[in-house]
């Protein structure tokens, strides 16, 4: 009878450690977007949030000087016109909730249309900058991402 007793406290320790690790890893994170255009990927700058994890939640604020310098944090992207771009994240949004707002240089930002998970690029050339609105049950975090339409 101690034998099982002591076999049920070590699989319960090896289960809470691992939720544990998992939590530290998976859950107390915002997940990542992969931002996609014809397999090469977009990177993408997450903005201030709070997340709150299973064991315990978390607001980290970052600074910009605007959301479209946020935006251009990591380079701009050439791609082609009026093609696709695909987000996608490791952790499912809430259903409904994933925006894309194109952000200007003087701080407006404008909605565009995103079909499922895919967005249409401009046909004109430029540099464009668009932030990135989801929400989960943990919180609502947004990332932003330039591109330069070649």
């Amino acid at each position: 009878m101690v034998h099982m007793f002591m076999v049920v406290t070590i699989i319960a320790f090896i289960f809470a450690c691992i939720w544990v690790l998992m939590d530290t890893i998976y859950f107390s994170k915002p997940p990542k977007p992969e931002v996609l255009w014809k397999n090469n990927r977009i990177p993408t700058t997450i903005g201030s949030n709070c997340w709150q994890g299973s064991l315990k939640g978390s607001c980290v604020d970052y600074v910009y000087a605007s959301p479209w310098d946020m935006g251009l944090q990591n380079g701009s992207v050439k791609v082609e016109p009026n093609s696709t771009i695909t987000i996608d994240f490791n952790k499912k949004p809430l259903a409904g909730s994933l925006q894309v707002a194109e952000v200007f240089e003087d701080g407006e930002e404008e909605f565009i249309k995103v079909d499922k998970n895919k967005m249409t690029v401009p046909a004109k050339k430029g540099t464009y900058v668009y932030m990135i609105y989801a929400k989960w049950d943990q919180g609502n975090p947004n990332y932003t991402f330039s591109i330069r339409v070649e």
